[in-house]
């Protein structure tokens, strides 16, 4: 899921339904009307998945999705979706980036640009607990290197939320409070 606060719409893409089956569906929630909306998408668009991670970046008006996985395989993919022309776009990824995972978390940071990523769970690695930043106007991935201790490897679905007023990011693990914020 994915806010975006200029339309005052949720975004909601993929999962997987009370079946094992993936989705690639998008739908919109208006708070105010109280309802839901199916998002026509035309092709390209990624694939069936579960676990994927979601942000909207506020400075580029654009949702990204961050990989997910169909099934035991982990997805190497990022894409974009512009919710006023209703396409998605392939974003492709520099040499380096984090491995594949499902069930992490990114963040739109607001201050410097660009999306972080923490987390989730790589099916050859098993938890992680790596930050990395995606710089959208140079389509690249660089590793962070967090100053202090880091919150425990994450398996999986941590939610973070942005405090601007202290520039820091709050972390609730899957497993419990961490306790700690981590400065941008």
């Amino acid at each position: 899921m994915a806010y975006d606060a200029k339309t005052r719409r949720t975004l909601l893409f993929a999962g997987s339904g009370l079946t094992p089956t993936f989705k690639s569906d998008l739908w919109a929630w208006d708070g105010e009307a109280q309802s839901w909306t199916s998002r026509t998408q035309v092709n390209p668009q990624p694939g069936l998945r579960y676990g994927a991670a979601a942000t909207y970046d506020v400075l580029r008006e654009r949702m990204i999705v961050y990989r997910g996985a169909t099934g035991s395989s982990s997805l190497t993919d990022l894409w974009e979706w512009d919710d006023t022309t209703r396409t998605w776009k392939s974003r492709p990824s520099s040499a380096t980036t984090a491995s594949a995972r499902a069930r992490s978390t990114i963040l739109s940071d607001t201050t410097a640009g660009g999306v972080l990523l923490y987390g989730g769970y790589d099916s050859q690695l098993g938890g992680r607990n790596d930050l990395w930043r995606f710089d959208a106007a140079g389509v690249r991935w660089e590793a962070e290197t967090p100053t202090g201790s880091s919150p425990p490897a994450s398996e999986g679905y941590p939610a973070v939320a942005y405090v601007s007023s202290r520039n820091s990011v709050v972390l609730l693990e899957d497993a419990g409070f961490s306790g700690s914020t981590a400065p941008l």
